[in-house]
């Protein structure tokens, strides 16, 4: 009977051991698949970083674009005005021009 308890105690140490390094291998697997999770997390998170940079490039971008357009507007615009200035000189200018060749015209009569 002494024999059958030392027997059913070896294999319940035994038992145990093997459970426990089964259960410590196992729980390496769990810290590598947490590394790889928080890998994978780091990766992520990396990812979502470079995403809103772009994001946040194409916005700035896209201001500027529209800053440009505005500015190329209004100096559109400037010259528009200018131009129109100028002809309204050269009008002016051609008719005092005709205004004196018709006085001319009319003195030589």
């Amino acid at each position: 009977m002494r024999k059958k308890l030392d027997l059913v105690v070896i294999f319940l140490l035994v038992s145990s051991l093997l459970i426990g390094a089964f259960a410590w291998e196992g729980d390496d697997e769990i810290e590598e698949d947490i590394e790889r999770g928080s890998s994978r997390r780091d990766e992520e998170r990396e990812r979502d970083e470079e995403f809103e940079k772009d994001a946040d490039f194409l916005k700035e971008a896209e201001e500027e674009s529209k800053e440009r357009e505005r500015a190329r507007e209004e100096i559109e615009r400037e010259n528009d005005e200018r131009n129109l200035e100028l002809l309204k000189e050269e009008r002016i200018e051609y008719e005092k021009e005709r205004e004196w060749e018709q006085e001319k015209l009319i003195m030589k009569r």
